[in-house]
């Protein structure tokens, strides 16, 4: 890898990864907000983020929100639903260089299973940046409790 794709995977990865912890702060913010009992946002923290977004689009659903507001927050957290799963593939799975094309990416070794070959296809930096741009562009949104 030369020293110019280094700095584009850490710019890339690092930015992504930042704001999605951020986003992740924002999901207690928005259980305390909703929720009626302080206790439930600090059983909150020892929750998966999935079992917190399942609870915030409960509490959401529940709340007293215009329909408008509560059908944007849904498909707020919704979309950080989605985008956890590549986050997920992100931070558990390791950066690799194909020695033949030279191609880089990060690989699901959870696709590994079983007698191979295994048809892999490496998440590329193009997919994070895009993920990491909307993710950036939810958190302004979800910063703040509606």
């Amino acid at each position: 890898m030369t020293p110019s794709q280094q700095n584009l995977f850490a710019e890339v990865i690092g930015g992504f990864l930042i704001n999605f912890g951020a986003v992740e702060f924002s999901s207690f913010l928005w259980i305390e907000k909703y929720s009626n009992d302080k206790i439930v946002r600090d059983l909150a923290i020892s929750l998966r983020l999935g079992q917190r977004l399942e609870l915030i689009r409960t509490l959401v659903k529940r709340s007293d929100l215009p329909e408008e507001r509560k059908e944007t927050a849904l498909r707020l957290w919704s979309e950080v639903s989605e985008i956890s799963v590549l986050r997920n593939t992100l931070v558990h799975n390791p950066l690799v260089t194909n020695q033949k094309t030279g191609e880089i990416g990060i690989i699901d070794v959870k696709k590994m299973k079983g007698i191979g070959p295994y048809k892999i296809e490496p998440l590329q930096i193009d997919q994070i940046a895009t993920a990491a741009k909307r993710i950036s562009l939810i958190l302004q949104e979800i910063t703040t409790p509606f």
